[in-house]
């Protein structure tokens, strides 16, 4: 058959990697010295089954013609029965030891998936098309010619995030350096590992890796114990925290009447009246201030009483978080006392003297 008239089957890259180097050159070597002599395999409309590296082959030596042999599929399953038979006799005319481990993790996996393994137990599915047997991980272990713990470890590299996969397929770190990678490190250091490897021009060793492994982990374990240092720092003394809190919100709350106060001075001014003393009030807003004026006395000597405090700020001296929340208070009590003095000079004419 013409090979102009061939194409090759949609998922082959993606289970198997095209021969190269030596075995690709004595490869080609046979084929030009004694032809193409067991027939390729291909679908009726002319889907390669089996034989993409001898048609490859005959491409490169300019052959025109190979010969085949069609086999024909039908009904539902038609392409899962396809691409079993494309996975399964690359495997056999590959062997195990020759194919790319991450796509040969893919073909455990498509496969268990048309034979319907489901966590090393039997679907009811069958182990052939249109039978109904009991298949097992182990019974597909022992088909591939495999433990069933390294299909399990093919299957881990199969399911690796993109970066572990390239990885391991340009050849950087190895299968099981890979796994040690999966098994040890959550995802996002996984990802950080990769950027770090990606640069390496030769293969890293397994001790380099598990020095990186370890690094990571010591780093995570680092930003954790941080962390739950900061949050033990807070906890550690939530009354005193919350009480210092709810003191700056009500600091807030009188700096707002204080404004409101300001901005109604000019009205306030026509209202004016002289009273026993000689002294020009506003009879309403006189009995307001002097509320106000109470109110933030007792304040200062209960709630905010610095003597109240001290007896925390000894447990919290070596505590950054909690030395800057009373630091912003005593600021914000600082800038209220600034702001009552401006406003109070600035209404009644007598400066009070700093």
């Amino acid at each position: 058959m013409k090979i102009s008239e061939l194409h090759p089957h949609p998922q082959n890259d993606v289970y198997f990697d095209d021969m190269c180097g030596e075995s690709w050159r004595e490869f080609v070597q046979s084929i030009a010295t004694s032809g193409v002599i067991e027939p390729i395999v291909i679908t009726e409309d002319g889907t390669i089954v089996s034989g993409h590296q001898r048609v490859r082959a005959c491409q490169a030596l300019g052959i025109e013609d190979i010969p085949v042999i069609v086999r024909h599929y039908a009904g539902d399953s038609r392409d899962d029965q396809i691409l079993k038979d494309l996975i399964e006799t690359n495997i056999r005319q590959r062997g195990i030891g020759n194919t790319n481990p991450v796509k040969f993790g893919r073909c455990i996996r498509a496969l268990e998936r048309i034979y319907g393994v489901r966590a090393g137990s039997a679907s009811g599915k069958g182990g052939k098309f249109g039978e109904s047997n009991n298949f097992t991980d182990s019974d597909l272990a022992e088909q591939l010619g495999i433990t069933r713990q390294t299909l399990q470890n093919y299957k881990m590299l199969a399911d690796a995030m993109p970066e572990i996969q390239s990885l391991v397929e340009s050849g950087v770190v190895t299968a099981t350096a890979a796994r040690a990678i999966i098994k040890q490190l959550p995802a996002e250091q996984q990802k950080e590992l990769a950027v770090m490897l990606s640069s390496e021009r030769d293969r890293a060793t397994a001790k380099q890796v598990s020095e990186l492994i370890s690094q990571l982990k010591d780093k995570e374990r680092q930003i954790c114990e941080l962390e739950a240092g900061k949050q033990q720092e807070v906890e550690g003394y939530p009354l005193d925290y919350n009480e210092l809190r709810r003191a700056a919100e009500r600091v807030d709350e009188l700096q707002a009447i204080i404004d409101n106060q300001a901005a109604e001075i000019e009205s306030l001014k026509a209202a004016e009246v002289l009273d026993q003393r000689g002294v020009f009030t506003t009879v309403g807003d006189s009995a307001k201030l002097y509320e106000l004026c109470r109110e933030v006395e007792t304040l200062l000597t209960t709630q905010l009483a610095p003597l109240k405090y001290q007896q925390y700020f000894q447990n919290v001296r070596d505590g950054a978080f909690s030395r800057k929340v009373v630091r912003d208070l005593i600021d914000t009590v600082h800038q209220w006392c600034r702001d009552m003095e401006a406003a109070y000079n600035n209404m009644c004419g007598d400066v009070i003297e700093a």
